[in-house]
C-alpha cells in the first residue's frame, strides 16, 4: 500500500500525520509513504531526514480573508499546485491521500478526487478550517480529531529519558526545567520575550529553548540556558525532563502535552484558530493573551507555576483528561476500511 500525505507550513498539520506513519509502519513494514509539503516550511527536514519519506514541494495557494497581494496571483499559484499534484499522483499512484489541514491539501485532494483516488481530511483544530470546508465535497471522510477521535501523537515522543536529557543538555539536576518552543511560524514573539528574561529565569531554572529555524538570536552565553533551532529526535528527552512547557496553542502542541501530562503556559497566536483551541482547554493549562503579556508578566507567570507544585499537578492531570491521543490505530483502521 502507498499513502500520500499532505500538510505543511507549520508543524501542527505535520505531527499528527507522522504519528500515523509511526503506527502504520509498526503494524506493516511494507507500507510506503509519500509527502507533498511546502518549500519553506519546517516539515521537509523532519519528513525526509527523520522519517525517510520522499518529499515533493508544492506552491502555496491560500486565500487570505483580508486584503492581500496574494489575491493577485492566487489563480496562478493554484494552477501550479494542481499541476504538481497531478504529476505526483500519476507518478506515485497512491491508494489513498490523507490531508491534515491547511491550504497545502486543497489542490492535492481536488486532483485525487478527479483521478478517482480516495482521500481523507484530518481536522485537528477545534474550529473547522476553511481549507477543510473547501475539500468537504471531495473527500471520503473527514476525521474530526477534537470532537470524536482525538489527535494522534507520535509514539516516539512517549519514550524520552530525563536522565539522558540531563546529560545531553548539561542541566543542573537541582533546578526545575522549562521547555520553551513556538512552532515553525509562531516563534518570533515568544522568542523575543524569552531572550529578554533568560538571564533572570535561569537563576531558578534550566531553560531549553527551541527558537525555530534562523531565529536563534545572539545572546551571550547564560548558565542553564540551552538554545536550539530544532531538536529532532532529542525532543522526546526534552519533554521528559521538562517540569513546565511554555508554548503556542496549536493542536499538535496541545496533543503532545496532553499525552505527556505536562503542565503548560500557552500563548495562542492572536486572531488565529489557536485562540479557539485555548478556550477549549478551560482550566487545563495557564492561557495568556499575547496582547496583554509582557516579558515581565511571562517571567512572573513561569516563576509562580514553578513554585506551585500542586497547581502544576492539577494542570498535568486535567490536560491528560481533555483529549484522546492514543488514536493512531483507530484512524488507521478507518482509513484501511475506506
Amino acid at each position: 500500500m502507498r499513502i500520500l500525505l499532505t500538510g505543511g507550513g507549520t508543524l501542527g498539520s505535520v505531527t499528527p500525520l507522522l504519528a500515523i506513519v509511526e503506527a502504520w509502519r509498526k503494524r506493516d513494514a511494507t507500507v510506503e509513504f509519500v509527502w507533498i509539503g511546502t518549500k519553506d516550511g519546517p516539515e521537509r527536514k523532519l519528513v525526509e531526514e527523520e522519517y525517510a519519506i520522499r518529499f515533493f514541494q508544492i506552491p502555496i495557494a491560500r486565500f487570505p480573508r483580508y486584503v492581500s497581494i496574494e489575491w493577485l496571483y492566487l489563480l496562478i499559484q493554484f494552477l501550479r499546485a494542481v499541476l504538481v499534484s497531478i504529476s505526483v499522483i500519476l507518478k506515485e499512484k497512491p491508494n489513498v491521500v490523507i490531508g491534515a489541514g491547511g491550504f497545502t491539501q486543497v489542490p492535492v485532494i481536488l486532483v485525487a478526487w478527479m483521478m478517482r483516488v480516495k482521500s481523507i481530511a484530518l481536522q485537528t483544530d477545534v474550529k473547522i478550517l476553511l481549507s477543510t470546508k473547501i475539500v468537504l465535497p471531495f473527500v471520503s471522510k473527514v476525521i474530526s480529531a477534537w470532537n470524536l477521535f482525538g489527535v494522534p501523537v507520535r509514539e516516539s515522543l512517549l519514550h524520552g529519558s530525563k536522565e539522558k536529557a540531563i546529560a545531553h543538555f548539561h542541566l543542573d539536576q537541582n533546578k526545575p526545567t522549562v521547555l520553551v518552543f513556538g512552532g515553525g511560524t509562531g516563534a518570533t514573539w515568544l522568542n523575543e520575550q524569552i531572550f529578554e528574561i533568560a538571564s533572570q529565569l535561569c537563576q531558578k531554572a534550566n531553560v531549553l529553548h527551541l527558537t525555530g529555524s534562523g531565529k536563534r538570536g545572539e545572546l551571550a552565553p547564560i548558565a542553564g540556558y540551552v538554545v536550539f533551532e530544532s531538536l529532532g529526535k532529542k525532543m522526546a528527552d526534552a519533554y521528559a525532563v521538562a517540569d513546565l512547557v511554555v508554548a503556542r496553542a496549536g493542536m499538535g502542541t496541545i496533543a503532545e502535552i496532553s499525552a505527556l501530562r505536562k503542565p503548560a503556559i500557552l500563548i495562542p497566536i492572536p486572531n488565529s484558530l489557536q485562540e479557539d483551541n485555548a478556550k477549549a482547554l478551560k482550566d487545563s493549562a495557564r492561557v495568556l493573551d499575547q496582547e496583554n503579556t509582557t516579558s515581565e508578566i511571562l517571567l512572573n507567570e513561569i516563576r509562580l507555576l514553578l513554585n506551585d507544585n500542586e497547581r502544576r499537578y492539577q494542570y498535568s492531570k486535567r490536560i491528560s483528561e481533555i483529549l484522546r491521543t492514543d488514536v493512531a490505530d483507530d484512524i488507521i483502521n478507518l482509513i484501511a476500511n475506506i
